[in-house]
C-alpha cells in the first residue's frame, strides 16, 4: 500500500547546525570585541591600546556574518522535507545551488564563499521531476560517500515548457534516509502506476 511506504525525506541538519551556532558565536565575540578595542574601550594584557587589533576583529566579524547569515538561512530551509514522490512524479525542494555544483575539486569554504558573494546561496528552487522524463536513477561512490543522481528533465512548479535542470544529486551525509532505501522506493513507484495511484499530487 502507498500509504505503508515512505514518500517523503527529510536532510540532516545537525552539521548546519553546528555551522550555524558556531560563525554565531565567534562573528558575535569580533564584532563586540573588536569596537572595544579599536575605540580604546579595551586594552591588551599590557594596558595597550590597540585599535588595529579592534580593526582586524571587525572585519574578521563581518566576515563571518555573512556565513551565519548562509548557515541560518540553509537550516531554515532544512525544515521542509528535500524530497518527495508524488503521483505525477518527484518533487525536489533545493536551495543554496551555484554555478560550481558540477566543479569538482573545489574546497568547502570557497564554494560557500561563492554563495555568499554571488547570493546564490540565498534562494530557494522546487523542482518537479515528472514519471515521463525520467531518463536514470543511479547510486555511486565510495560507502559513507555515495550519492543518488537523478537523471532526466526537471521543470519548476509553475508549468515551464523548458526544463530547468537535467539531473540532481543526493549526497549520503545530507539525508536522513539511506539513499538504497530512497532509490529502491522510487524504482517501485516508477514501475508501478497503480502503486502511486493514490498518493498526492504536486
Amino acid at each position: 500500500m502507498p500509504s505503508d511506504r515512505k514518500i517523503t525525506f527529510k536532510a540532516r541538519t545537525w552539521i548546519v547546525t553546528a555551522q550555524v551556532l558556531t560563525t554565531g558565536f565567534l562573528s558575535g565575540f569580533c564584532l563586540i570585541l573588536g569596537p572595544m578595542f579599536y575605540f580604546e574601550v579595551a586594552k591588551n594584557a599590557r594596558g595597550e591600546a590597540v585599535p588595529e587589533a579592534g580593526l582586524a576583529l571587525m572585519i574578521a566579524g563581518a566576515v563571518l556574518l555573512q556565513f551565519f547569515f548562509l548557515f541560518a538561512f540553509s537550516r531554515l530551509a532544512l525544515r521542509h522535507p528535500v524530497l518527495c514522490i508524488r503521483k505525477e512524479g518527484l518533487v525536489i525542494y533545493w536551495h543554496g545551488g551555484s554555478s560550481l555544483d558540477n566543479v569538482a575539486g573545489v574546497p568547502g569554504i570557497f564554494r560557500n564563499a561563492w554563495l555568499i558573494v554571488s547570493r546564490q546561496g540565498f534562494r530557494m528552487q522546487t523542482l518537479h521531476a515528472p514519471w515521463e522524463t525520467l531518463t536514470d536513477l543511479r547510486i555511486g561512490g565510495v560507502p559513507m560517500a555515495k550519492r543518488l543522481t537523478i537523471v532526466g528533465a526537471m521543470f519548476g512548479p509553475d508549468g515551464e515548457d523548458s526544463p530547468v535542470a537535467d539531473q540532481f544529486t543526493f549526497h549520503e551525509v545530507a539525508l536522513k534516509t539511506p539513499l538504497n532505501e530512497i532509490y529502491d522506493l522510487i524504482r517501485d513507484f516508477d514501475r508501478d502506476v497503480s502503486l502511486r495511484g493514490r498518493l498526492p499530487g504536486w
